[in-house]
């Protein structure tokens, strides 16, 4: 930052435009004196300098730049600077050469430090050349059986798996399959192959599985049409993403293969099948509603296995530009009956939807569905739709405004929009506008907490 200072005074000040190297001060330290300095103390690293020099290692680092910038006046090698060691290079070098035989853990119980540092001190020392030999020794549990146990072992068992192998050696199936690797690797002859078997208590249950081929399957779809894949896997003692898998291999070699994906729906105790075709057309719908009318659209929904909202957006398009399919929405028992509407509606022919409901007890809405529910269904009732009634709304002059202010004073803005019927901006808009004109409405802005809590005092 201080460069950067020092650069812009230049480029700003019209005297020295043509020189644009900034000016030298005077420094606290000459530069022969830190060149003797360093001279004379080459291990010690900025921080030490500068307490030496008086200063700080930053302004060290700025002279030594400033000192080199034309020509190295002065070599100096940076040192990292970091906690000081536990131990020097030869309390190591020699506890380890006492102890040749001990590992890396054990040197640093003796050295009463952390293996961590051991091993990376040892690394440092053996840099450039190798000063201490120890090794990492890995320190454990002795083997419960010898390689020459598990060898012959196999040999008398060749038939048996690593699982049986570890029960009669009295350990973990990883433990063979390591100790098997690792007699491998030294290059002993030792006979073993792996076999492949599903966990049972005993040989004897060991059930092959039998290849299913495609003819196999081909046979099986042709016998029985009517199932479905899981079906089809129990008959051939084989999985359904086999089944699935090997039907897509032999369609696509060019086989003829009738099978289709089936589905089902439980309809009570009863398994009922599904016959949805890949592409849902507006035939197939028509088709599904006509042969169950009884259903609602969650039930139609489940039998063409689509959502709701699928059936009903269908039906709305396929009814667009002319009624082809007859649906009647299913609800829960009605509140009232088709003929209470049709009374209602003779009786009180004035009367518009938001009355009626009033008069039935529903909402206006409903009122609306079930008169198009009950024309659709060939009843005729003669309703003409009619818009609701405007609100007589009180005409808020300056002369009213004025008037309900002086009559009311104690009152918030609030309460005098609910007395004008208005909201509370229209009243505080309509007192600057009488007021700008001049001073007419004497009204004392309230706060409204203040008044809760003088009504609460009383």
């Amino acid at each position: 930052m201080r460069t950067i200072n020092k650069w812009y005074s230049i480029f700003r000040s019209e005297e020295n435009i043509s020189d644009k190297r900034p000016t030298v001060t005077s420094h606290k330290i000459s530069d022969e004196t830190l060149i003797d300095l360093i001279r004379k103390n080459p291990d010690l690293n900025m921080t030490e300098l500068g307490e030496l020099a008086g200063t700080t290692a930053s302004v060290i680092s700025i002279r030594l730049k400033e000192i080199n910038r034309d020509g190295e006046r002065v070599k100096y090698k940076s040192k990292r600077v970091g906690r000081q060691k536990l131990f020097s290079d030869e309390f190591l070098i020699n506890l380890a050469n006492e102890n040749p035989s001990a590992s890396i853990t054990e040197l640093s119980s003796l050295a009463g430090v952390s293996f961590q540092v051991v091993s990376r001190r040892i690394k440092q020392i053996n840099n450039f050349e190798e000063r201490i030999k120890c090794k990492s020794k890995k320190t454990g549990k002795q083997p419960k059986f010898t390689d020459e146990f598990l060898t012959k072992l196999v040999n008398e068992n060749p038939g048996i798996t690593m699982q049986k192998l570890g029960e009669l050696a009295g350990v973990s199936t990883s433990t063979i399959w390591c100790r098997l690797n690792k007699i491998k690797s030294k290059g002993e002859n030792i006979k073993y192959y792996r076999k492949k078997c599903k966990n049972s208590t005993s040989e004897n249950n060991q059930k092959p599985k039998t290849k299913v081929t495609n003819q196999r399957i081909i046979d099986l779809i042709n016998e029985n049409p009517e199932l479905n894949m899981s079906e089809l896997a129990r008959l051939a003692d084989t999985s359904i993403s086999t089944i699935s898998r090997r039907i897509k291999i032999i369609k696509n070699s060019g086989q003829v293969l009738d099978y289709g994906v089936k589905k089902y729906l439980k309809v009570g105790t009863k398994a009922k099948q599904v016959g949805r075709p890949r592409k849902f057309t507006d035939a197939f719908l028509i088709r599904l509603i006509n042969e169950n009318p009884d259903l609602n659209m969650n039930e139609l929904a489940k039998l063409a296995n689509v959502n709701v909202n699928t059936i009903f957006n269908r039906i709305k398009k396929i009814n667009c530009e002319d009624i082809k399919v007859k649906y009647i929405s299913k609800n829960d028992v009605s509140k009232f009956s088709d003929e209470l509407i049709i009374n209602s509606v003779n009786d009180n022919p004035d009367l518009n939807l938001e009355e009626l409901s009033k008069l039935i007890g529903t909402s206006p809405r409903t009122i609306s569905r079930r008169l198009k529910q009950i024309n659709s269904n060939g009843k005729v009732i003669n309703y003409v739709k009619k818009k609701p009634l405007p609100k007589t709304r009180v005409k808020l002059t300056e002369e009213f405004l004025i008037n309900l202010v002086n009559e009311n004073p104690g009152l918030t803005m609030a309460e005098l929009a609910k007395l004008a019927n208005v909201s509370t901006g229209t009243i505080s808009n309509h007192i600057r506008k009488i007021n700008s004109k001049g001073a007419k409405v004497n009204y004392i802005y309230k706060d409204s907490r203040k008044i809760e809590e003088q009504h609460c005092e009383s």
